[in-house]
């Protein structure tokens, strides 16, 4: 097992989870948070990057999928390392 990793925890949850810290300092993992984003503030300041660099969103999105195809064309995918960036789940 590879060591590291960055879990990125967002918005607020309605109940406390344990958490193993030792596991944490151990696998090397970084954990940051997040309550919420304030869309009248990151909404426009991510329009503009998009404005001014468009090529960010065709190099982000790797795949849009269907939820039937989530373990050959996401999962799998994923863990062989072939997604080259995000793959989106359409329900």
């Amino acid at each position: 097992m590879s060591r590291g990793g960055h879990i990125r925890l967002v918005g607020l949850h309605r109940d406390p989870s344990p958490l193993n810290l030792t596991r944490l300092v151990l696998d090397e993992i970084r954990m940051s948070t997040s309550k919420v984003h304030i869309c009248d503030q990151d909404l426009p300041e991510a329009l503009a990057l998009l404005n001014d660099h468009p090529h960010i969103a065709s190099t982000s999105l790797d795949a849009v999928i269907s939820l039937e195809d989530i373990v050959a064309a996401g999962l799998m995918r994923m863990a062989a390392g072939d997604a080259a960036g995000k793959v989106v789940v359409k329900p």
